[in-house]
């Protein structure tokens, strides 16, 4: 897992990624913890997406935000392919062209859905100047291996094409391109990634990588009609793990529970295991001592929710728990409490609660939904 610093840059989060042949969930926990974690942004193979509820065991929030499809041109076998709109003007994209590739990118991809804007934390105005920003990286006129075209019809902008060239030239990708609304249906778009093709073959690269979210399906047929295979495709996952951000200061409260507080709820719920209550019991299946009862740390969380922040009326309408260690009779902990979501119009917060021990060890991992002031939405 590597960090993402322009991610985390673009939507103010502590922002991961990671490529994964397969999902090992004990070494992808430890990671979101040791790193902090916001939002982890996970990809792996589709032919591994029985595996994902593998991911149901971190106990960490999580979407599945696209499934990205990959296909392949062989270039060294690439046919003749008439041109629909010989008019069309190709022109390599530099600096000075960056306000025109701002405003073609707006255009063509405002409302358009990937992986982030799949993510309901992650502003839709920043994944927008993500794109921009994204595109304006490849107007390098082929320094670096990167290059962008911006496409005129009688001197009107009408589409554009970003691609990279891998050193030593085995392969190219295209990796950001589209056609304004208002220029569709006209065969550009085939002419575009045509144009491509016969760029890299004339350059003497043997392949042609292009991907797309899967219910892109337009563009698709496009690419099989100019001789592009499916190769791969990828599941992307986001883990809201939020384990940095939050939109109020930390609050901490000290916790330790007694034997009497283990008995009192003990007879309160008639759950009256051992383990709870006897030394040998519990250290007879592997603990050092007897352990409370995990629920009762959810009684402090609801205490705090409903007499500190939000307050009086708060509902708690949802949670969820992982823990990681026991939690001991008469021993001390602290109980760490974030709030990376607040929406105050709807009535929401998400709230992560954390307890660690004296020496600094997560015990429990906690994610509770809030509704307050009204909120129903």
């Amino acid at each position: 897992m590597e960090y993402s610093d322009v991610d985390s840059r673009r939507f103010g989060l502590n922002i991961y990624r990671a490529s994964l042949p397969e999902i090992r969930e004990g070494e992808l926990f430890e990671q979101l913890v040791s790193n902090k974690v916001d939002v982890a942004i996970l990809r792996f193979p589709t032919s591994q997406q029985h595996e994902i509820s593998r991911l149901d065991r971190l106990g960490v929030p999580y979407i599945i935000s696209d499934v990205l499809v990959y296909y392949e041109s062989d270039l060294r076998a690439l046919g003749t392919s008439e041109s629909r709109n010989p008019e069309l003007l190709f022109e390599p994209a530099g600096v000075e062209d960056h306000e025109v590739l701002n405003s073609l990118v707006t255009e063509i991809f405002e409302g358009y859905r990937n992986h982030y804007s799949s993510n309901p934390v992650l502003s839709n105005v920043d994944v927008l100047e993500g794109y921009c920003e994204w595109a304006r990286g490849y107007c390098m006129r082929g320094r670096q291996g990167r290059w962008a075209w911006i496409v005129r019809d009688a001197g009107v902008p009408v589409a554009f094409v970003t691609c990279s060239e891998a050193e030593g030239g085995e392969e190219a990708e295209v990796v950001l391109n589209g056609v304004r609304p208002a220029a569709a249906g006209r065969g550009i778009y085939r002419d575009l990634i045509s144009f491509v093709q016969r760029f890299f073959a004339q350059r003497g690269v043997p392949r042609l990588l292009i991907s797309t979210q899967v219910q892109n399906v337009v563009v698709q047929k496009v690419w099989v009609r100019l001789d592009f295979e499916p190769i791969h495709s990828y599941l992307t996952a986001h883990m809201n793990a939020f384990l940095s951000h939050s939109l109020r200061p930390p609050e901490r409260v000290a916790h330790s529970v007694s034997p009497s507080d283990a008995e009192a709820y003990g007879y309160l719920t008639s759950d009256m295991n051992p383990i709870h209550f006897d030394d040998e019991a519990a250290q007879s299946i592997g603990f050092e001592s007897r352990i409370a009862h995990g629920i009762i740390v959810n009684g402090v969380a609801s205490r705090f929710f409903g007499t500190v922040w939000p307050g009086l009326g708060c509902i708690f309408v949802g949670y969820t728990y992982r823990f990681l260690k026991p939690i001991y009779i008469s021993r001390n902990y602290e109980i760490i409490i974030t709030f990376p979501l607040i929406d105050e119009s709807r009535g929401f917060a998400k709230a992560l609660l954390r307890v660690v021990d004296e020496t600094g060890d997560l015990c429990v991992l906690s994610y509770h939904d809030l509704r307050f002031g009204g909120g129903r939405q």
